[in-house]
């Protein structure tokens, strides 16, 4: 019995090796009564005794982890900007007659259309501006290689400039919005051109291009002075030649540009002596010098012209009359180029006009070596008004 005593004290220790832990463990997580437990023989082995609902340090408690919890609150936002906004990017709008151009951004954009035929309106959808920003938005307006398509803007672009119908030409300007409008910051660019081009648009309507020429150079520098210039006049003022008039703008002259010397008005004759003028006899004809005295009697135009040196274009004949012409006969001038050469340049004062200034914008060309005079021809039997200068214009 004794010895059966033994063995079971000698086993005991292997049976419950596994079980056995000495110093013991706290749990990290879940508060649990600890195992009861005995101590063996040798007064130093513990032995955890199986039980349930309870804490066993041979075995520490690791269970699977619990569902996630829900997300914290956001953070505000970082110091180094940019915050909650949209990033800025380019956009190709898709061509129609109608296109749209949309601000989703809120830090702004650039929107580029390449014009292959005609817009008949454009809408700005500003829907994507998403807080009390102020994006600032380029659009650009591209014309394809076939050019000359029209392009109208919405209606809540303001101060847009034209857009370029040039071939492969690109205007393009820059706006802010200002919570109901874009609202221009500049003029329009014009790239792809011969030479790069800035059009400035009209207080009311149209607009002005300013375009450097394909071999730039030089500067150009504007006059400290309050002026017009380049103002154009008349229904057809293309390629006409500028002059300065009396108050120093630099205006359009009215004519074609000849193939001579610089423009310029030439005072052809004037009464420097009467007020009134002379006359010019009546049924009669007479020639008038160039910057010379006036005659009204009858005289040869080789006499009185002037040999030019150059080849040139005449136009813009103006005559100034101090009082009527007779009812019975018109007062013709003609701008002699020989003695006995008229030109196309010529101006009808008719029968019974009241005192004025009659100008022609009609135009001749002359050659180097002519002999300029003007001719003064009164169909009137009395002599005729009383002529205060005639002028022309000569290039």
């Amino acid at each position: 019995m004794m010895n059966r005593i033994l063995l079971i004290l000698f086993c005991l220790p292997l049976l419950f090796a596994q079980q056995v832990f000495h110093p013991p463990k706290t749990p990290a997580a879940v508060q649990l009564p600890m195992c009861p437990s005995t101590t063996l023989l040798d007064g130093q082995t513990t032995v955890w005794l199986a039980a349930q609902n309870c804490w066993n340090p041979t075995y520490p408690l690791v269970g699977s982890a619990g569902p996630m919890g829900p997300a914290g609150p956001t953070g505000p936002p970082g110091t180094g900007g940019g915050g909650n906004a949209d990033p800025a990017g380019f956009a190709t709008v898709s061509f129609s007659s109608t296109p749209t151009f949309a601000i989703d951004a809120n830090t702004g954009k650039t929107m580029q259309l390449t014009l292959t035929g005609n817009v008949s309106s454009s809408t700005l959808d500003t829907s994507g501006i998403t807080h009390s920003g102020f994006p600032i938005s380029t659009i650009r307006i591209c014309q394809d290689s076939g050019g000359s398509h029209s392009f109208v803007w919405p209606t809540n672009v303001q101060n847009h400039g034209a857009v370029d119908p040039t071939a492969n030409a690109c205007s393009t300007q820059t706006f802010v919005w200002d919570g109901t409008n874009l609202q221009a910051l500049g003029n329009v660019i014009v790239t792809g051109l011969s030479g790069d081009a800035v059009i400035f648009p009209g207080s009311t309507s149209g607009s002005t291009k300013l375009q450097a020429s394909a071999t730039a150079s030089g500067v150009l520098t504007m006059p400290a002075r309050t002026a017009t210039v380049a103002t154009t006049t008349g229904s057809t003022p293309t390629n006409d030649c500028a002059k300065f008039d009396s108050l120093g703008n630099l205006v359009d002259s009215g004519g074609a540009c000849g193939g001579g010397g610089g423009g310029g008005v030439s005072v052809l004759a004037s009464n420097w002596n009467s007020v009134a003028g002379p006359q010019v006899a009546g049924s009669a004809t007479a020639y008038l010098p160039v910057f010379g005295q006036m005659f009204s009697q009858n005289l040869n135009g080789a006499n009185v012209a002037l040999t030019v040196h150059h080849n040139g274009t005449a136009n813009l004949l103006c005559i100034t009359t101090a009082d009527a012409q007779p009812g019975d006969g018109a007062l013709v001038i003609t701008l002699m180029t020989g003695p006995s050469t008229a030109s196309a340049v010529t101006k009808t004062v008719a029968a019974g006009a009241a005192a004025a200034e009659y100008c022609s914008s009609v135009t001749d060309t002359f050659a180097s070596g002519g002999a300029l005079s003007a001719r003064a021809v009164n169909a009137s039997a009395s002599p005729s008004a009383h002529i205060y200068t005639v002028s022309l214009e000569i290039q």
